[in-house]
């Protein structure tokens, strides 16, 4: 481990740009991956060689956010673009992890963000468990910016 390393909880999320949510419990899914390639030949000792190469094609997984449920439209107002059709429902965003006092884990920027999926789960009214909002965005592109 490097000598300056700190292992720092996150608390919460919080999304910025296009769209702007400052409290979500819980990301998932942030990823990338590119496809392994090969051709296999025989060199010249007449042995088979497989050697396997990357893509430059790069895939992004679908991220899952999960908010407590309150009187915010945000992702609900996302989702009628989408249904809608509009092309202006792909938006800029980034994700912030952040601790308990507000200071920044860290940073990564979406492109092409749209909620492909939306739910909500925990409503039962003999409870007083709390109600969760979720959507699963698709991204054209995510980096980690910090």
């Amino acid at each position: 481990m490097p000598e300056d390393y700190v292992n720092t909880p996150v608390s919460h999320w919080m999304i910025e740009g296009d769209v702007t949510v400052t409290m979500i419990q819980s990301v998932s899914g942030i990823s990338e991956s590119n496809a392994v390639e090969g051709t296999a030949y025989q060199n010249a000792q007449g042995e088979p060689e497989r050697p396997k190469w990357w893509s430059r094609a790069t895939t992004y997984g679908d991220i899952s956010l999960q908010r407590v449920l309150d009187t915010e439209q945000v992702f609900n107002d996302w989702r009628k673009e989408v249904k809608a059709g509009d092309k202006a429902a792909k938006k800029a965003l980034t994700i912030t992890a952040l601790t308990a006092d507000l200071d920044t884990v860290g940073v990564w920027s979406l492109e092409g963000a749209w909620p492909s999926s939306m739910s909500v789960a925990g409503m039962e009214s003999g409870s007083d468990a709390q109600s969760y909002e979720s959507i699963v965005l698709t991204v054209d592109k995510t980096e980690r910016v910090s």
